[in-house]
């Protein structure tokens, strides 16, 4: 599955790539990251609603006491997104599965981007972001319709230098020396330099999708493939591993994988609406 808050389909800093934003696969149109430095000095009370100069709304739910977000730490955060009528459309509370990225490097929603500067550790804060902030006019995928007014709880969990993206390394070993030299590296750098890169269950998720993107389908399946033998209990690896599966036309196998993703994830609305999609429902 895409990261369900990225406004593009994957989250390999653009400037490791060597690409710009708007050469990355966009959703909808390229992120406007507005970070921070700090949190504010005076902290709001809980409770009362707050709207930035672009028309973020925030309430704050919880105030924290840890280290504050900066540009260019990992930040690593719980989430719920909702529609205004109340229905979650994702929430990495349920199954736990927290999301990572760079503040400031990494091409989130605008909203998002400009939310998260505004927060520390510990920090709960309720966001309602209007479509420019959000998705956009062009939506994303089969979950977020155009022009959708969105609502984001966000809880920071973490603030971190970030390691090296192991992402980023195997996008440039692909390039230069095909998937399976890819590969074995993943697997080298796994065991030997396992505390020197980011081996989280998102790089190849975000890789496979930036070679979807480049239509070179046989290796984003190879990578998704990868990451399920990684991470086999995550509904989310067999969900992307479905996409790259339809889109190279193995129909079966996207079944069965959008299958797995839900059994392991009931709640799965993306492996839900897909399998109704292919099988014609």
């Amino acid at each position: 599955m895409r990261p369900c808050f990225s406004r593009i389909a994957l989250i390999l800093p653009a400037a490791v790539l060597g690409l710009s934003s708007s050469a990355l696969p966009a959703l909808s149109p390229p992120a406007r990251p507005q970070a921070a430095a700090s949190a504010p000095q005076a902290a709001p009370p809980p409770g009362e609603e707050f709207t930035t100069p672009s028309g973020l709304k925030y309430r704050i739910l919880k105030r924290g006491d840890g280290p504050v977000t900066e540009p260019g730490k990992e930040i690593g955060l719980h989430g719920i997104g909702s529609f205004p009528d109340g229905t979650v459309f994702w929430n990495s509370r349920d199954p736990e599965n927290p999301f990572y990225f760079i503040l400031g490097l990494d091409p989130v929603i605008p909203g998002c981007a400009e939310g998260v500067a505004l927060m520390r550790v510990g920090d709960r804060f309720l966001f309602t972001m209007p479509p420019e902030l959000g998705y956009g006019e062009n939506g994303s995928g089969e979950i977020i319709p155009p022009n959708a007014v969105l609502i984001f709880d966000y809880e920071i969990l973490s603030v971190e230098t970030p390691k090296t993206p192991i992402a980023a390394t195997l996008y440039q070993a692909i390039r230069e020396k095909g998937i399976s030299q890819a590969v074995s590296l993943y697997l080298w750098l796994k065991k030997d330099k396992g505390g020197e890169y980011n081996f989280r269950e998102d790089q190849l998720n975000t890789l496979g999708y930036k070679l979807l993107a480049d239509g070179k389908i046989k290796d984003a399946l190879a990578i998704f493939e990868l990451n399920a033998v990684a991470y086999p209990d995550s509904y989310n690896v067999y969900d992307s591993l479905a996409e790259a599966c339809l889109a190279d036309g193995q129909k079966e196998k996207a079944i069965a994988n959008y299958e797995k993703s839900l059994a392991l994830n009931p709640k799965n609305a993306n492996a839900e609406a897909m399998l109704k999609k292919i099988k014609g429902e």
